[in-house]
């Protein structure tokens, strides 16, 4: 992988001396050239997947009109034969995976879009940026349109990057026996994510083939690389030297219990390899996780 690759991961690591091992930043290092390439293969063989999947329910969905069709001709053949009339009765339901029944008119439409500005009105043509400029937008919808229809917030095509939790209170629901309806605008796929992209990787340690960039004050625990979540940087299966550590209650003797939770203790030890064995080289020490083997 070279650095110009993109990752989705939300952490504030950056690694320096003898903590190689133990930072999520650095896991691209991790994934080789040759993994990229079979990644992408994967990516293709599931696009692929899905169109099938996709004429297979398209199909269904034709077997299923065609079936009703058959039906309706074989109950008015039925109906005449007996002098009566199929017409009385209301058509049998067709039910459909693949198609969503149409929705009521809307009397107020907004627009969102990765590439709008929310100083914009929120039209097709000038769209709002965010979910929650439209959220806003929608609160301040005029008594007279509710009672018209439902008010109805199209997302365009695009990745909507989410710093924080989207939140809708009772407030942001509809009036007068109206929704207010987030959805996808015609053919668009868009995809809320809550990740961010991290840009800018240099090479750490050709040896070892680590990379890292710099993602300011975000923490997480995941890291994807292209789409595939992938493992964080780590030292080798069960090192030697952890062990897992109680905090002694301060009146055992009388009876009291131990308290849940406890720690991991280190004993520095020549088996680990000698780029991390010793504790005081680490620089980022409040970053480093231990996974006992029963987690």
């Amino acid at each position: 992988m070279t650095a110009d690759h993109s990752v989705t991961v939300n952490r504030d690591c950056m690694v320096r001396g003898g903590a190689l091992l133990l930072c999520a930043c650095v896991i691209v290092g991790c994934v080789s050239s040759g993994d990229v390439d079979r990644l992408r293969t994967e990516q293709e063989q599931a696009k692929a997947k899905m169109s099938a999947e996709l004429a297979q329910e398209r199909k269904l969905l034709t077997d299923i009109e065609r079936d009703s069709a058959a039906q309706r001709a074989s109950a008015e053949k039925l109906a005449s034969a007996l002098g009566g009339s199929t017409d009385s009765r209301p058509p049998a339901p067709v039910v459909s995976a693949c198609q969503a029944p149409s929705s009521p008119t809307a009397s107020v439409e907004f627009w969102v879009s990765p590439l709008g500005n929310d100083a914009a009105p929120g039209t097709r043509k000038e769209p709002f940026k965010t979910l929650e400029r439209a959220r806003e937008a929608v609160a301040h919808v005029e008594p007279k349109q509710w009672e018209q229809g439902e008010v109805v917030v199209y997302l365009e095509d695009g990745v909507y990057r989410l710093e924080r939790p989207f939140v809708l209170h009772g407030d942001d629901s509809g009036r007068h026996g109206h929704d207010v309806v987030y959805r996808a605008a015609p053919g668009a796929k868009p995809v809320l994510s809550g990740s961010m992209r991290v840009t800018g990787w240099t090479l750490h340690d050709k040896d070892l083939n680590i990379y890292k960039a710099p993602v300011g004050q975000a923490r997480s625990r995941q890291l994807y690389v292209n789409g595939r979540r992938a493992t964080r940087a780590r030292t080798d299966s069960y090192p030697a030297g952890f062990q897992p550590q109680t905090v002694r209650p301060a009146n055992v003797e009388l009876g009291e219990p131990y308290p849940a939770g406890g720690g991991i203790f280190y004993a520095v030890t020549d088996l680990n390899q000698k780029r991390w064995q010793d504790p005081s080289t680490w620089t980022n020490v409040h970053d480093i996780e231990a996974v006992g083997k029963d987690q």
